[in-house]
């Protein structure tokens, strides 16, 4: 007996179990099965729209596709509003009913057309997910009953797989900095100067890398070599488009909530791992004893702790500053835990928390305005919240170590947090820092390769 039999079956002694009950908004059936990795099911329906989600710590990965409902609009005139749907969605719904997705950087923005298909934001409730929790694997069907004729149909083919293109190396043929670096210097001396003007204390300037190849990108081999490369981070995929696709692998969580109680971090100062343990302890004391990334921590870790205390009744803060080492780089960490009040939606954490100083500057108000003054691109969803909320249950990351493909073209997206002290090459080595990992996955070809590999080659080869 087949496992697609064995699951239909299943599910069909699901709807006869629930032939004379009243349905909810929206249904869920599940089943357990057994030898699945959720991530290979990413190379079903590869015209979109698909969402893959893996948080930092393993304790849940989640592949889903398909749609049963859509959240979507390309301005976002009521941020509110917009939860408050959602919101009322899940509480008329079974409640393990998850919405996945995220926002844009910056609202009533002019998108650049690359961020079309994403829009403002997009929420999505798929069809069909499998999911892995604690050793254990689901397969999940979301549903109306108007769906169901639909699904009878659909899962016979739900274990074809795609045979999607696994590009080990792409030949690339050309690429482009936005700014270049001449430009670069230009805005962090632009940035300098209004710091010591004290027209803000901090900002995180951005730089967006197009790299164009002859062939089009798997997105699923890509992010499927970033986690082997770098497995303690938080990876996305968010497909609303057969041409549109962003990933990422973040060190940064926004927030996570578990009922009432809520997680959140502050993650800023940056040094590159060491090639050896001795090396990787020296980066790491320079972090902890540099007043430049102590304070651009601060400024973080003072906003997130403010921001707290006007969400929750009471707060615990880890007392000491320490180190969180990713594969590349290390930043210094500090964690928080909080419970909140009992009329705090996951709409108002949001709105408060997102942006951070770490993807924003500080002030706030004064620091977003000239971000888009200075950078030469509009962000996107670069460094917005992406993740998900259920009832009962909410988990956004902050979208930076970012990527956005379409087809044969990669966009590259990473920033660095600008203090009084701060070195324009420096944070020009910072970013290529951060977006090495990805250079180091594709494993590019061609002769234009030779000129960006100069650049990345002391990061790509270690």
């Amino acid at each position: 007996m087949t496992r697609m039999y064995q699951i239909t079956q299943s599910f069909n002694k699901h709807l006869q179990l629930h032939e004379h009950k009243q349905y909810r908004q929206f249904n869920r059936f599940e089943t357990e099965i057994e030898d699945t990795v959720p991530a290979e099911w990413l190379k079903f329906n590869t015209t979109g729209p698909r969402i893959h989600w893996k948080d930092r710590r393993s304790q849940m990965e989640v592949t889903a596709f398909g749609q049963t409902d859509l959240l979507h609009g390309p301005d976002l005139a009521d941020f509110l509003n917009l939860f408050e749907h959602i919101r009322k969605a899940l509480w008329s719904s079974d409640p393990r009913i998850r919405y996945y997705g995220g926002l844009s950087f910056t609202r009533h923005n002019h998108h650049e057309p690359i961020w079309k298909d994403f829009g403002d934001y997009y929420f999505l409730l798929p069809r069909y997910e499998i999911l892995q929790s604690d050793s254990k694997v689901v397969f999940a069907i979301n549903y109306q009953e108007k769906d169901v004729p639909g699904i009878i149909d659909e899962l016979p083919l739900i274990f074809n797989f795609s045979d999607e293109n696994q590009l080990i190396a792409p030949t690339l043929i050309d690429y482009q900095h936005f700014p270049g670096r001449d430009e670069w210097r230009g805005m962090i001396d632009k940035a300098l100067n209004s710091i010591q003007g004290n027209a803000y204390e901090k900002i995180v300037l951005a730089r967006k890398t197009k790299l164009s190849f002859t062939e089009n990108l798997s997105p699923v081999e890509i992010i499927q070599n970033l986690k082997s490369l770098n497995p303690g981070s938080i990876y996305f995929l968010i497909q609303p488009s057969p041409m549109a696709v962003f990933i990422g692998g973040t060190p940064e969580l926004l927030y996570q909530r578990s009922g009432n109680e809520i997680f959140s971090e502050a993650i800023a100062g940056t040094r590159m791992r060491g090639r050896n343990e001795h090396e990787d302890e020296k980066y790491e004391s320079e972090l902890l004893n540099s007043e430049k990334d102590r304070r651009e921590h601060r400024f973080v870790m003072d906003n997130v702790q403010e921001i707290l205390n006007e969400l929750c009744t009471d707060i615990d803060k880890c007392p000491d500053v320490s180190v969180l080492k990713l594969s590349r780089v290390q930043h210094l960490y500090t964690n928080f835990r909080g419970k909140l009040k009992p009329e705090i939606t996951d709409a108002d954490i949001i709105s408060q928390l997102h942006p951070t100083p770490a993807v924003g500057g500080y002030p706030a108000d004064k620091a977003l305005p000239e971000i888009e003054k200075l950078e030469p691109f509009r962000r996107g969803w670069y460094a917005a919240p992406v993740g998900w909320l259920s009832r009962d249950n909410a988990h956004f990351a902050v979208a930076i170590r970012s990527s956005l493909i379409m087809g044969s073209d990669m966009y590259l997206y990473s920033g660095a947090g600008i203090v009084e002290g701060s070195e324009a090459d420096l944070e020009w080595e910072e970013i290529n820092n951060k977006i090495a990992n990805f250079l180091r996955v594709l494993n590019i070809n061609g002769e234009e390769s030779l000129e960006i590999k100069s650049e990345f080659i002391s990061m790509t080869q270690k």
